[in-house]
């Protein structure tokens, strides 16, 4: 079985839209983890009354992992030089690093440093994309998803064009 990290962004996209049944059609067979800080990230949310953690919670979907030592050696070392990143993103970073798991975030900064850490990571448009292009859903039903997230998670999706692209070259 296969474990992915996720990031707050992702679970609290797919939350807003109550789909988070796309990943686990995207990944079947895999543990969906998140570490601690994400967890309180998301307790954050639902303590300044955002309704998407009451779907979040219920689909009980994410088991939360203890960092190792080594990871908390490296958020240590993160916390200080990528002050760019909050804690959920560099807890999820150092777990996927350590365990060498895939992690998922939409976060700029976080892909950076998942770069230099030589961290597998996919993002929202990898996912977009991967829905179709799997067969999960159509292009017009990613395109309609597209728009939903643009709606109630308040977010402009730029790349649409790239995201239902057929050209894979």
């Amino acid at each position: 079985m296969t474990s992915i990290v996720f990031d707050t962004d992702i679970i609290s996209t797919f939350s807003k839209i109550q789909r988070l049944e796309l990943l686990e059609d995207l990944f079947p067979q895999s543990d969906f983890c998140i570490p601690p800080a994400v967890q309180n990230d998301l307790i954050r949310a639902e303590e300044a009354g955002y309704v998407f953690t009451d779907y979040l919670w219920s689909a009980n979907l994410f088991k939360v992992v203890t960092c190792s030592q080594d990871e908390i050696e490296l958020i240590s070392k993160l916390s200080i030089e990528r002050r760019t990143l909050g804690l959920g993103e560099i807890t999820s970073i150092a777990v996927a690093k350590h365990r060498n798991w895939l992690m998922v975030t939409n976060d700029e900064a976080a892909k950076k440093e998942c770069d230099r850490q030589g961290v597998r990571y996919i993002d929202l448009t990898v996912i977009l994309g991967s829905l179709w292009r799997n067969e999960i859903l159509s292009k017009e039903e990613v395109s309609k998803l597209i728009d939903e997230i643009e709606k109630k998670d308040r977010v402009r999706i730029k790349n649409r064009k790239e995201i239902l692209n057929d050209d894979r070259s």
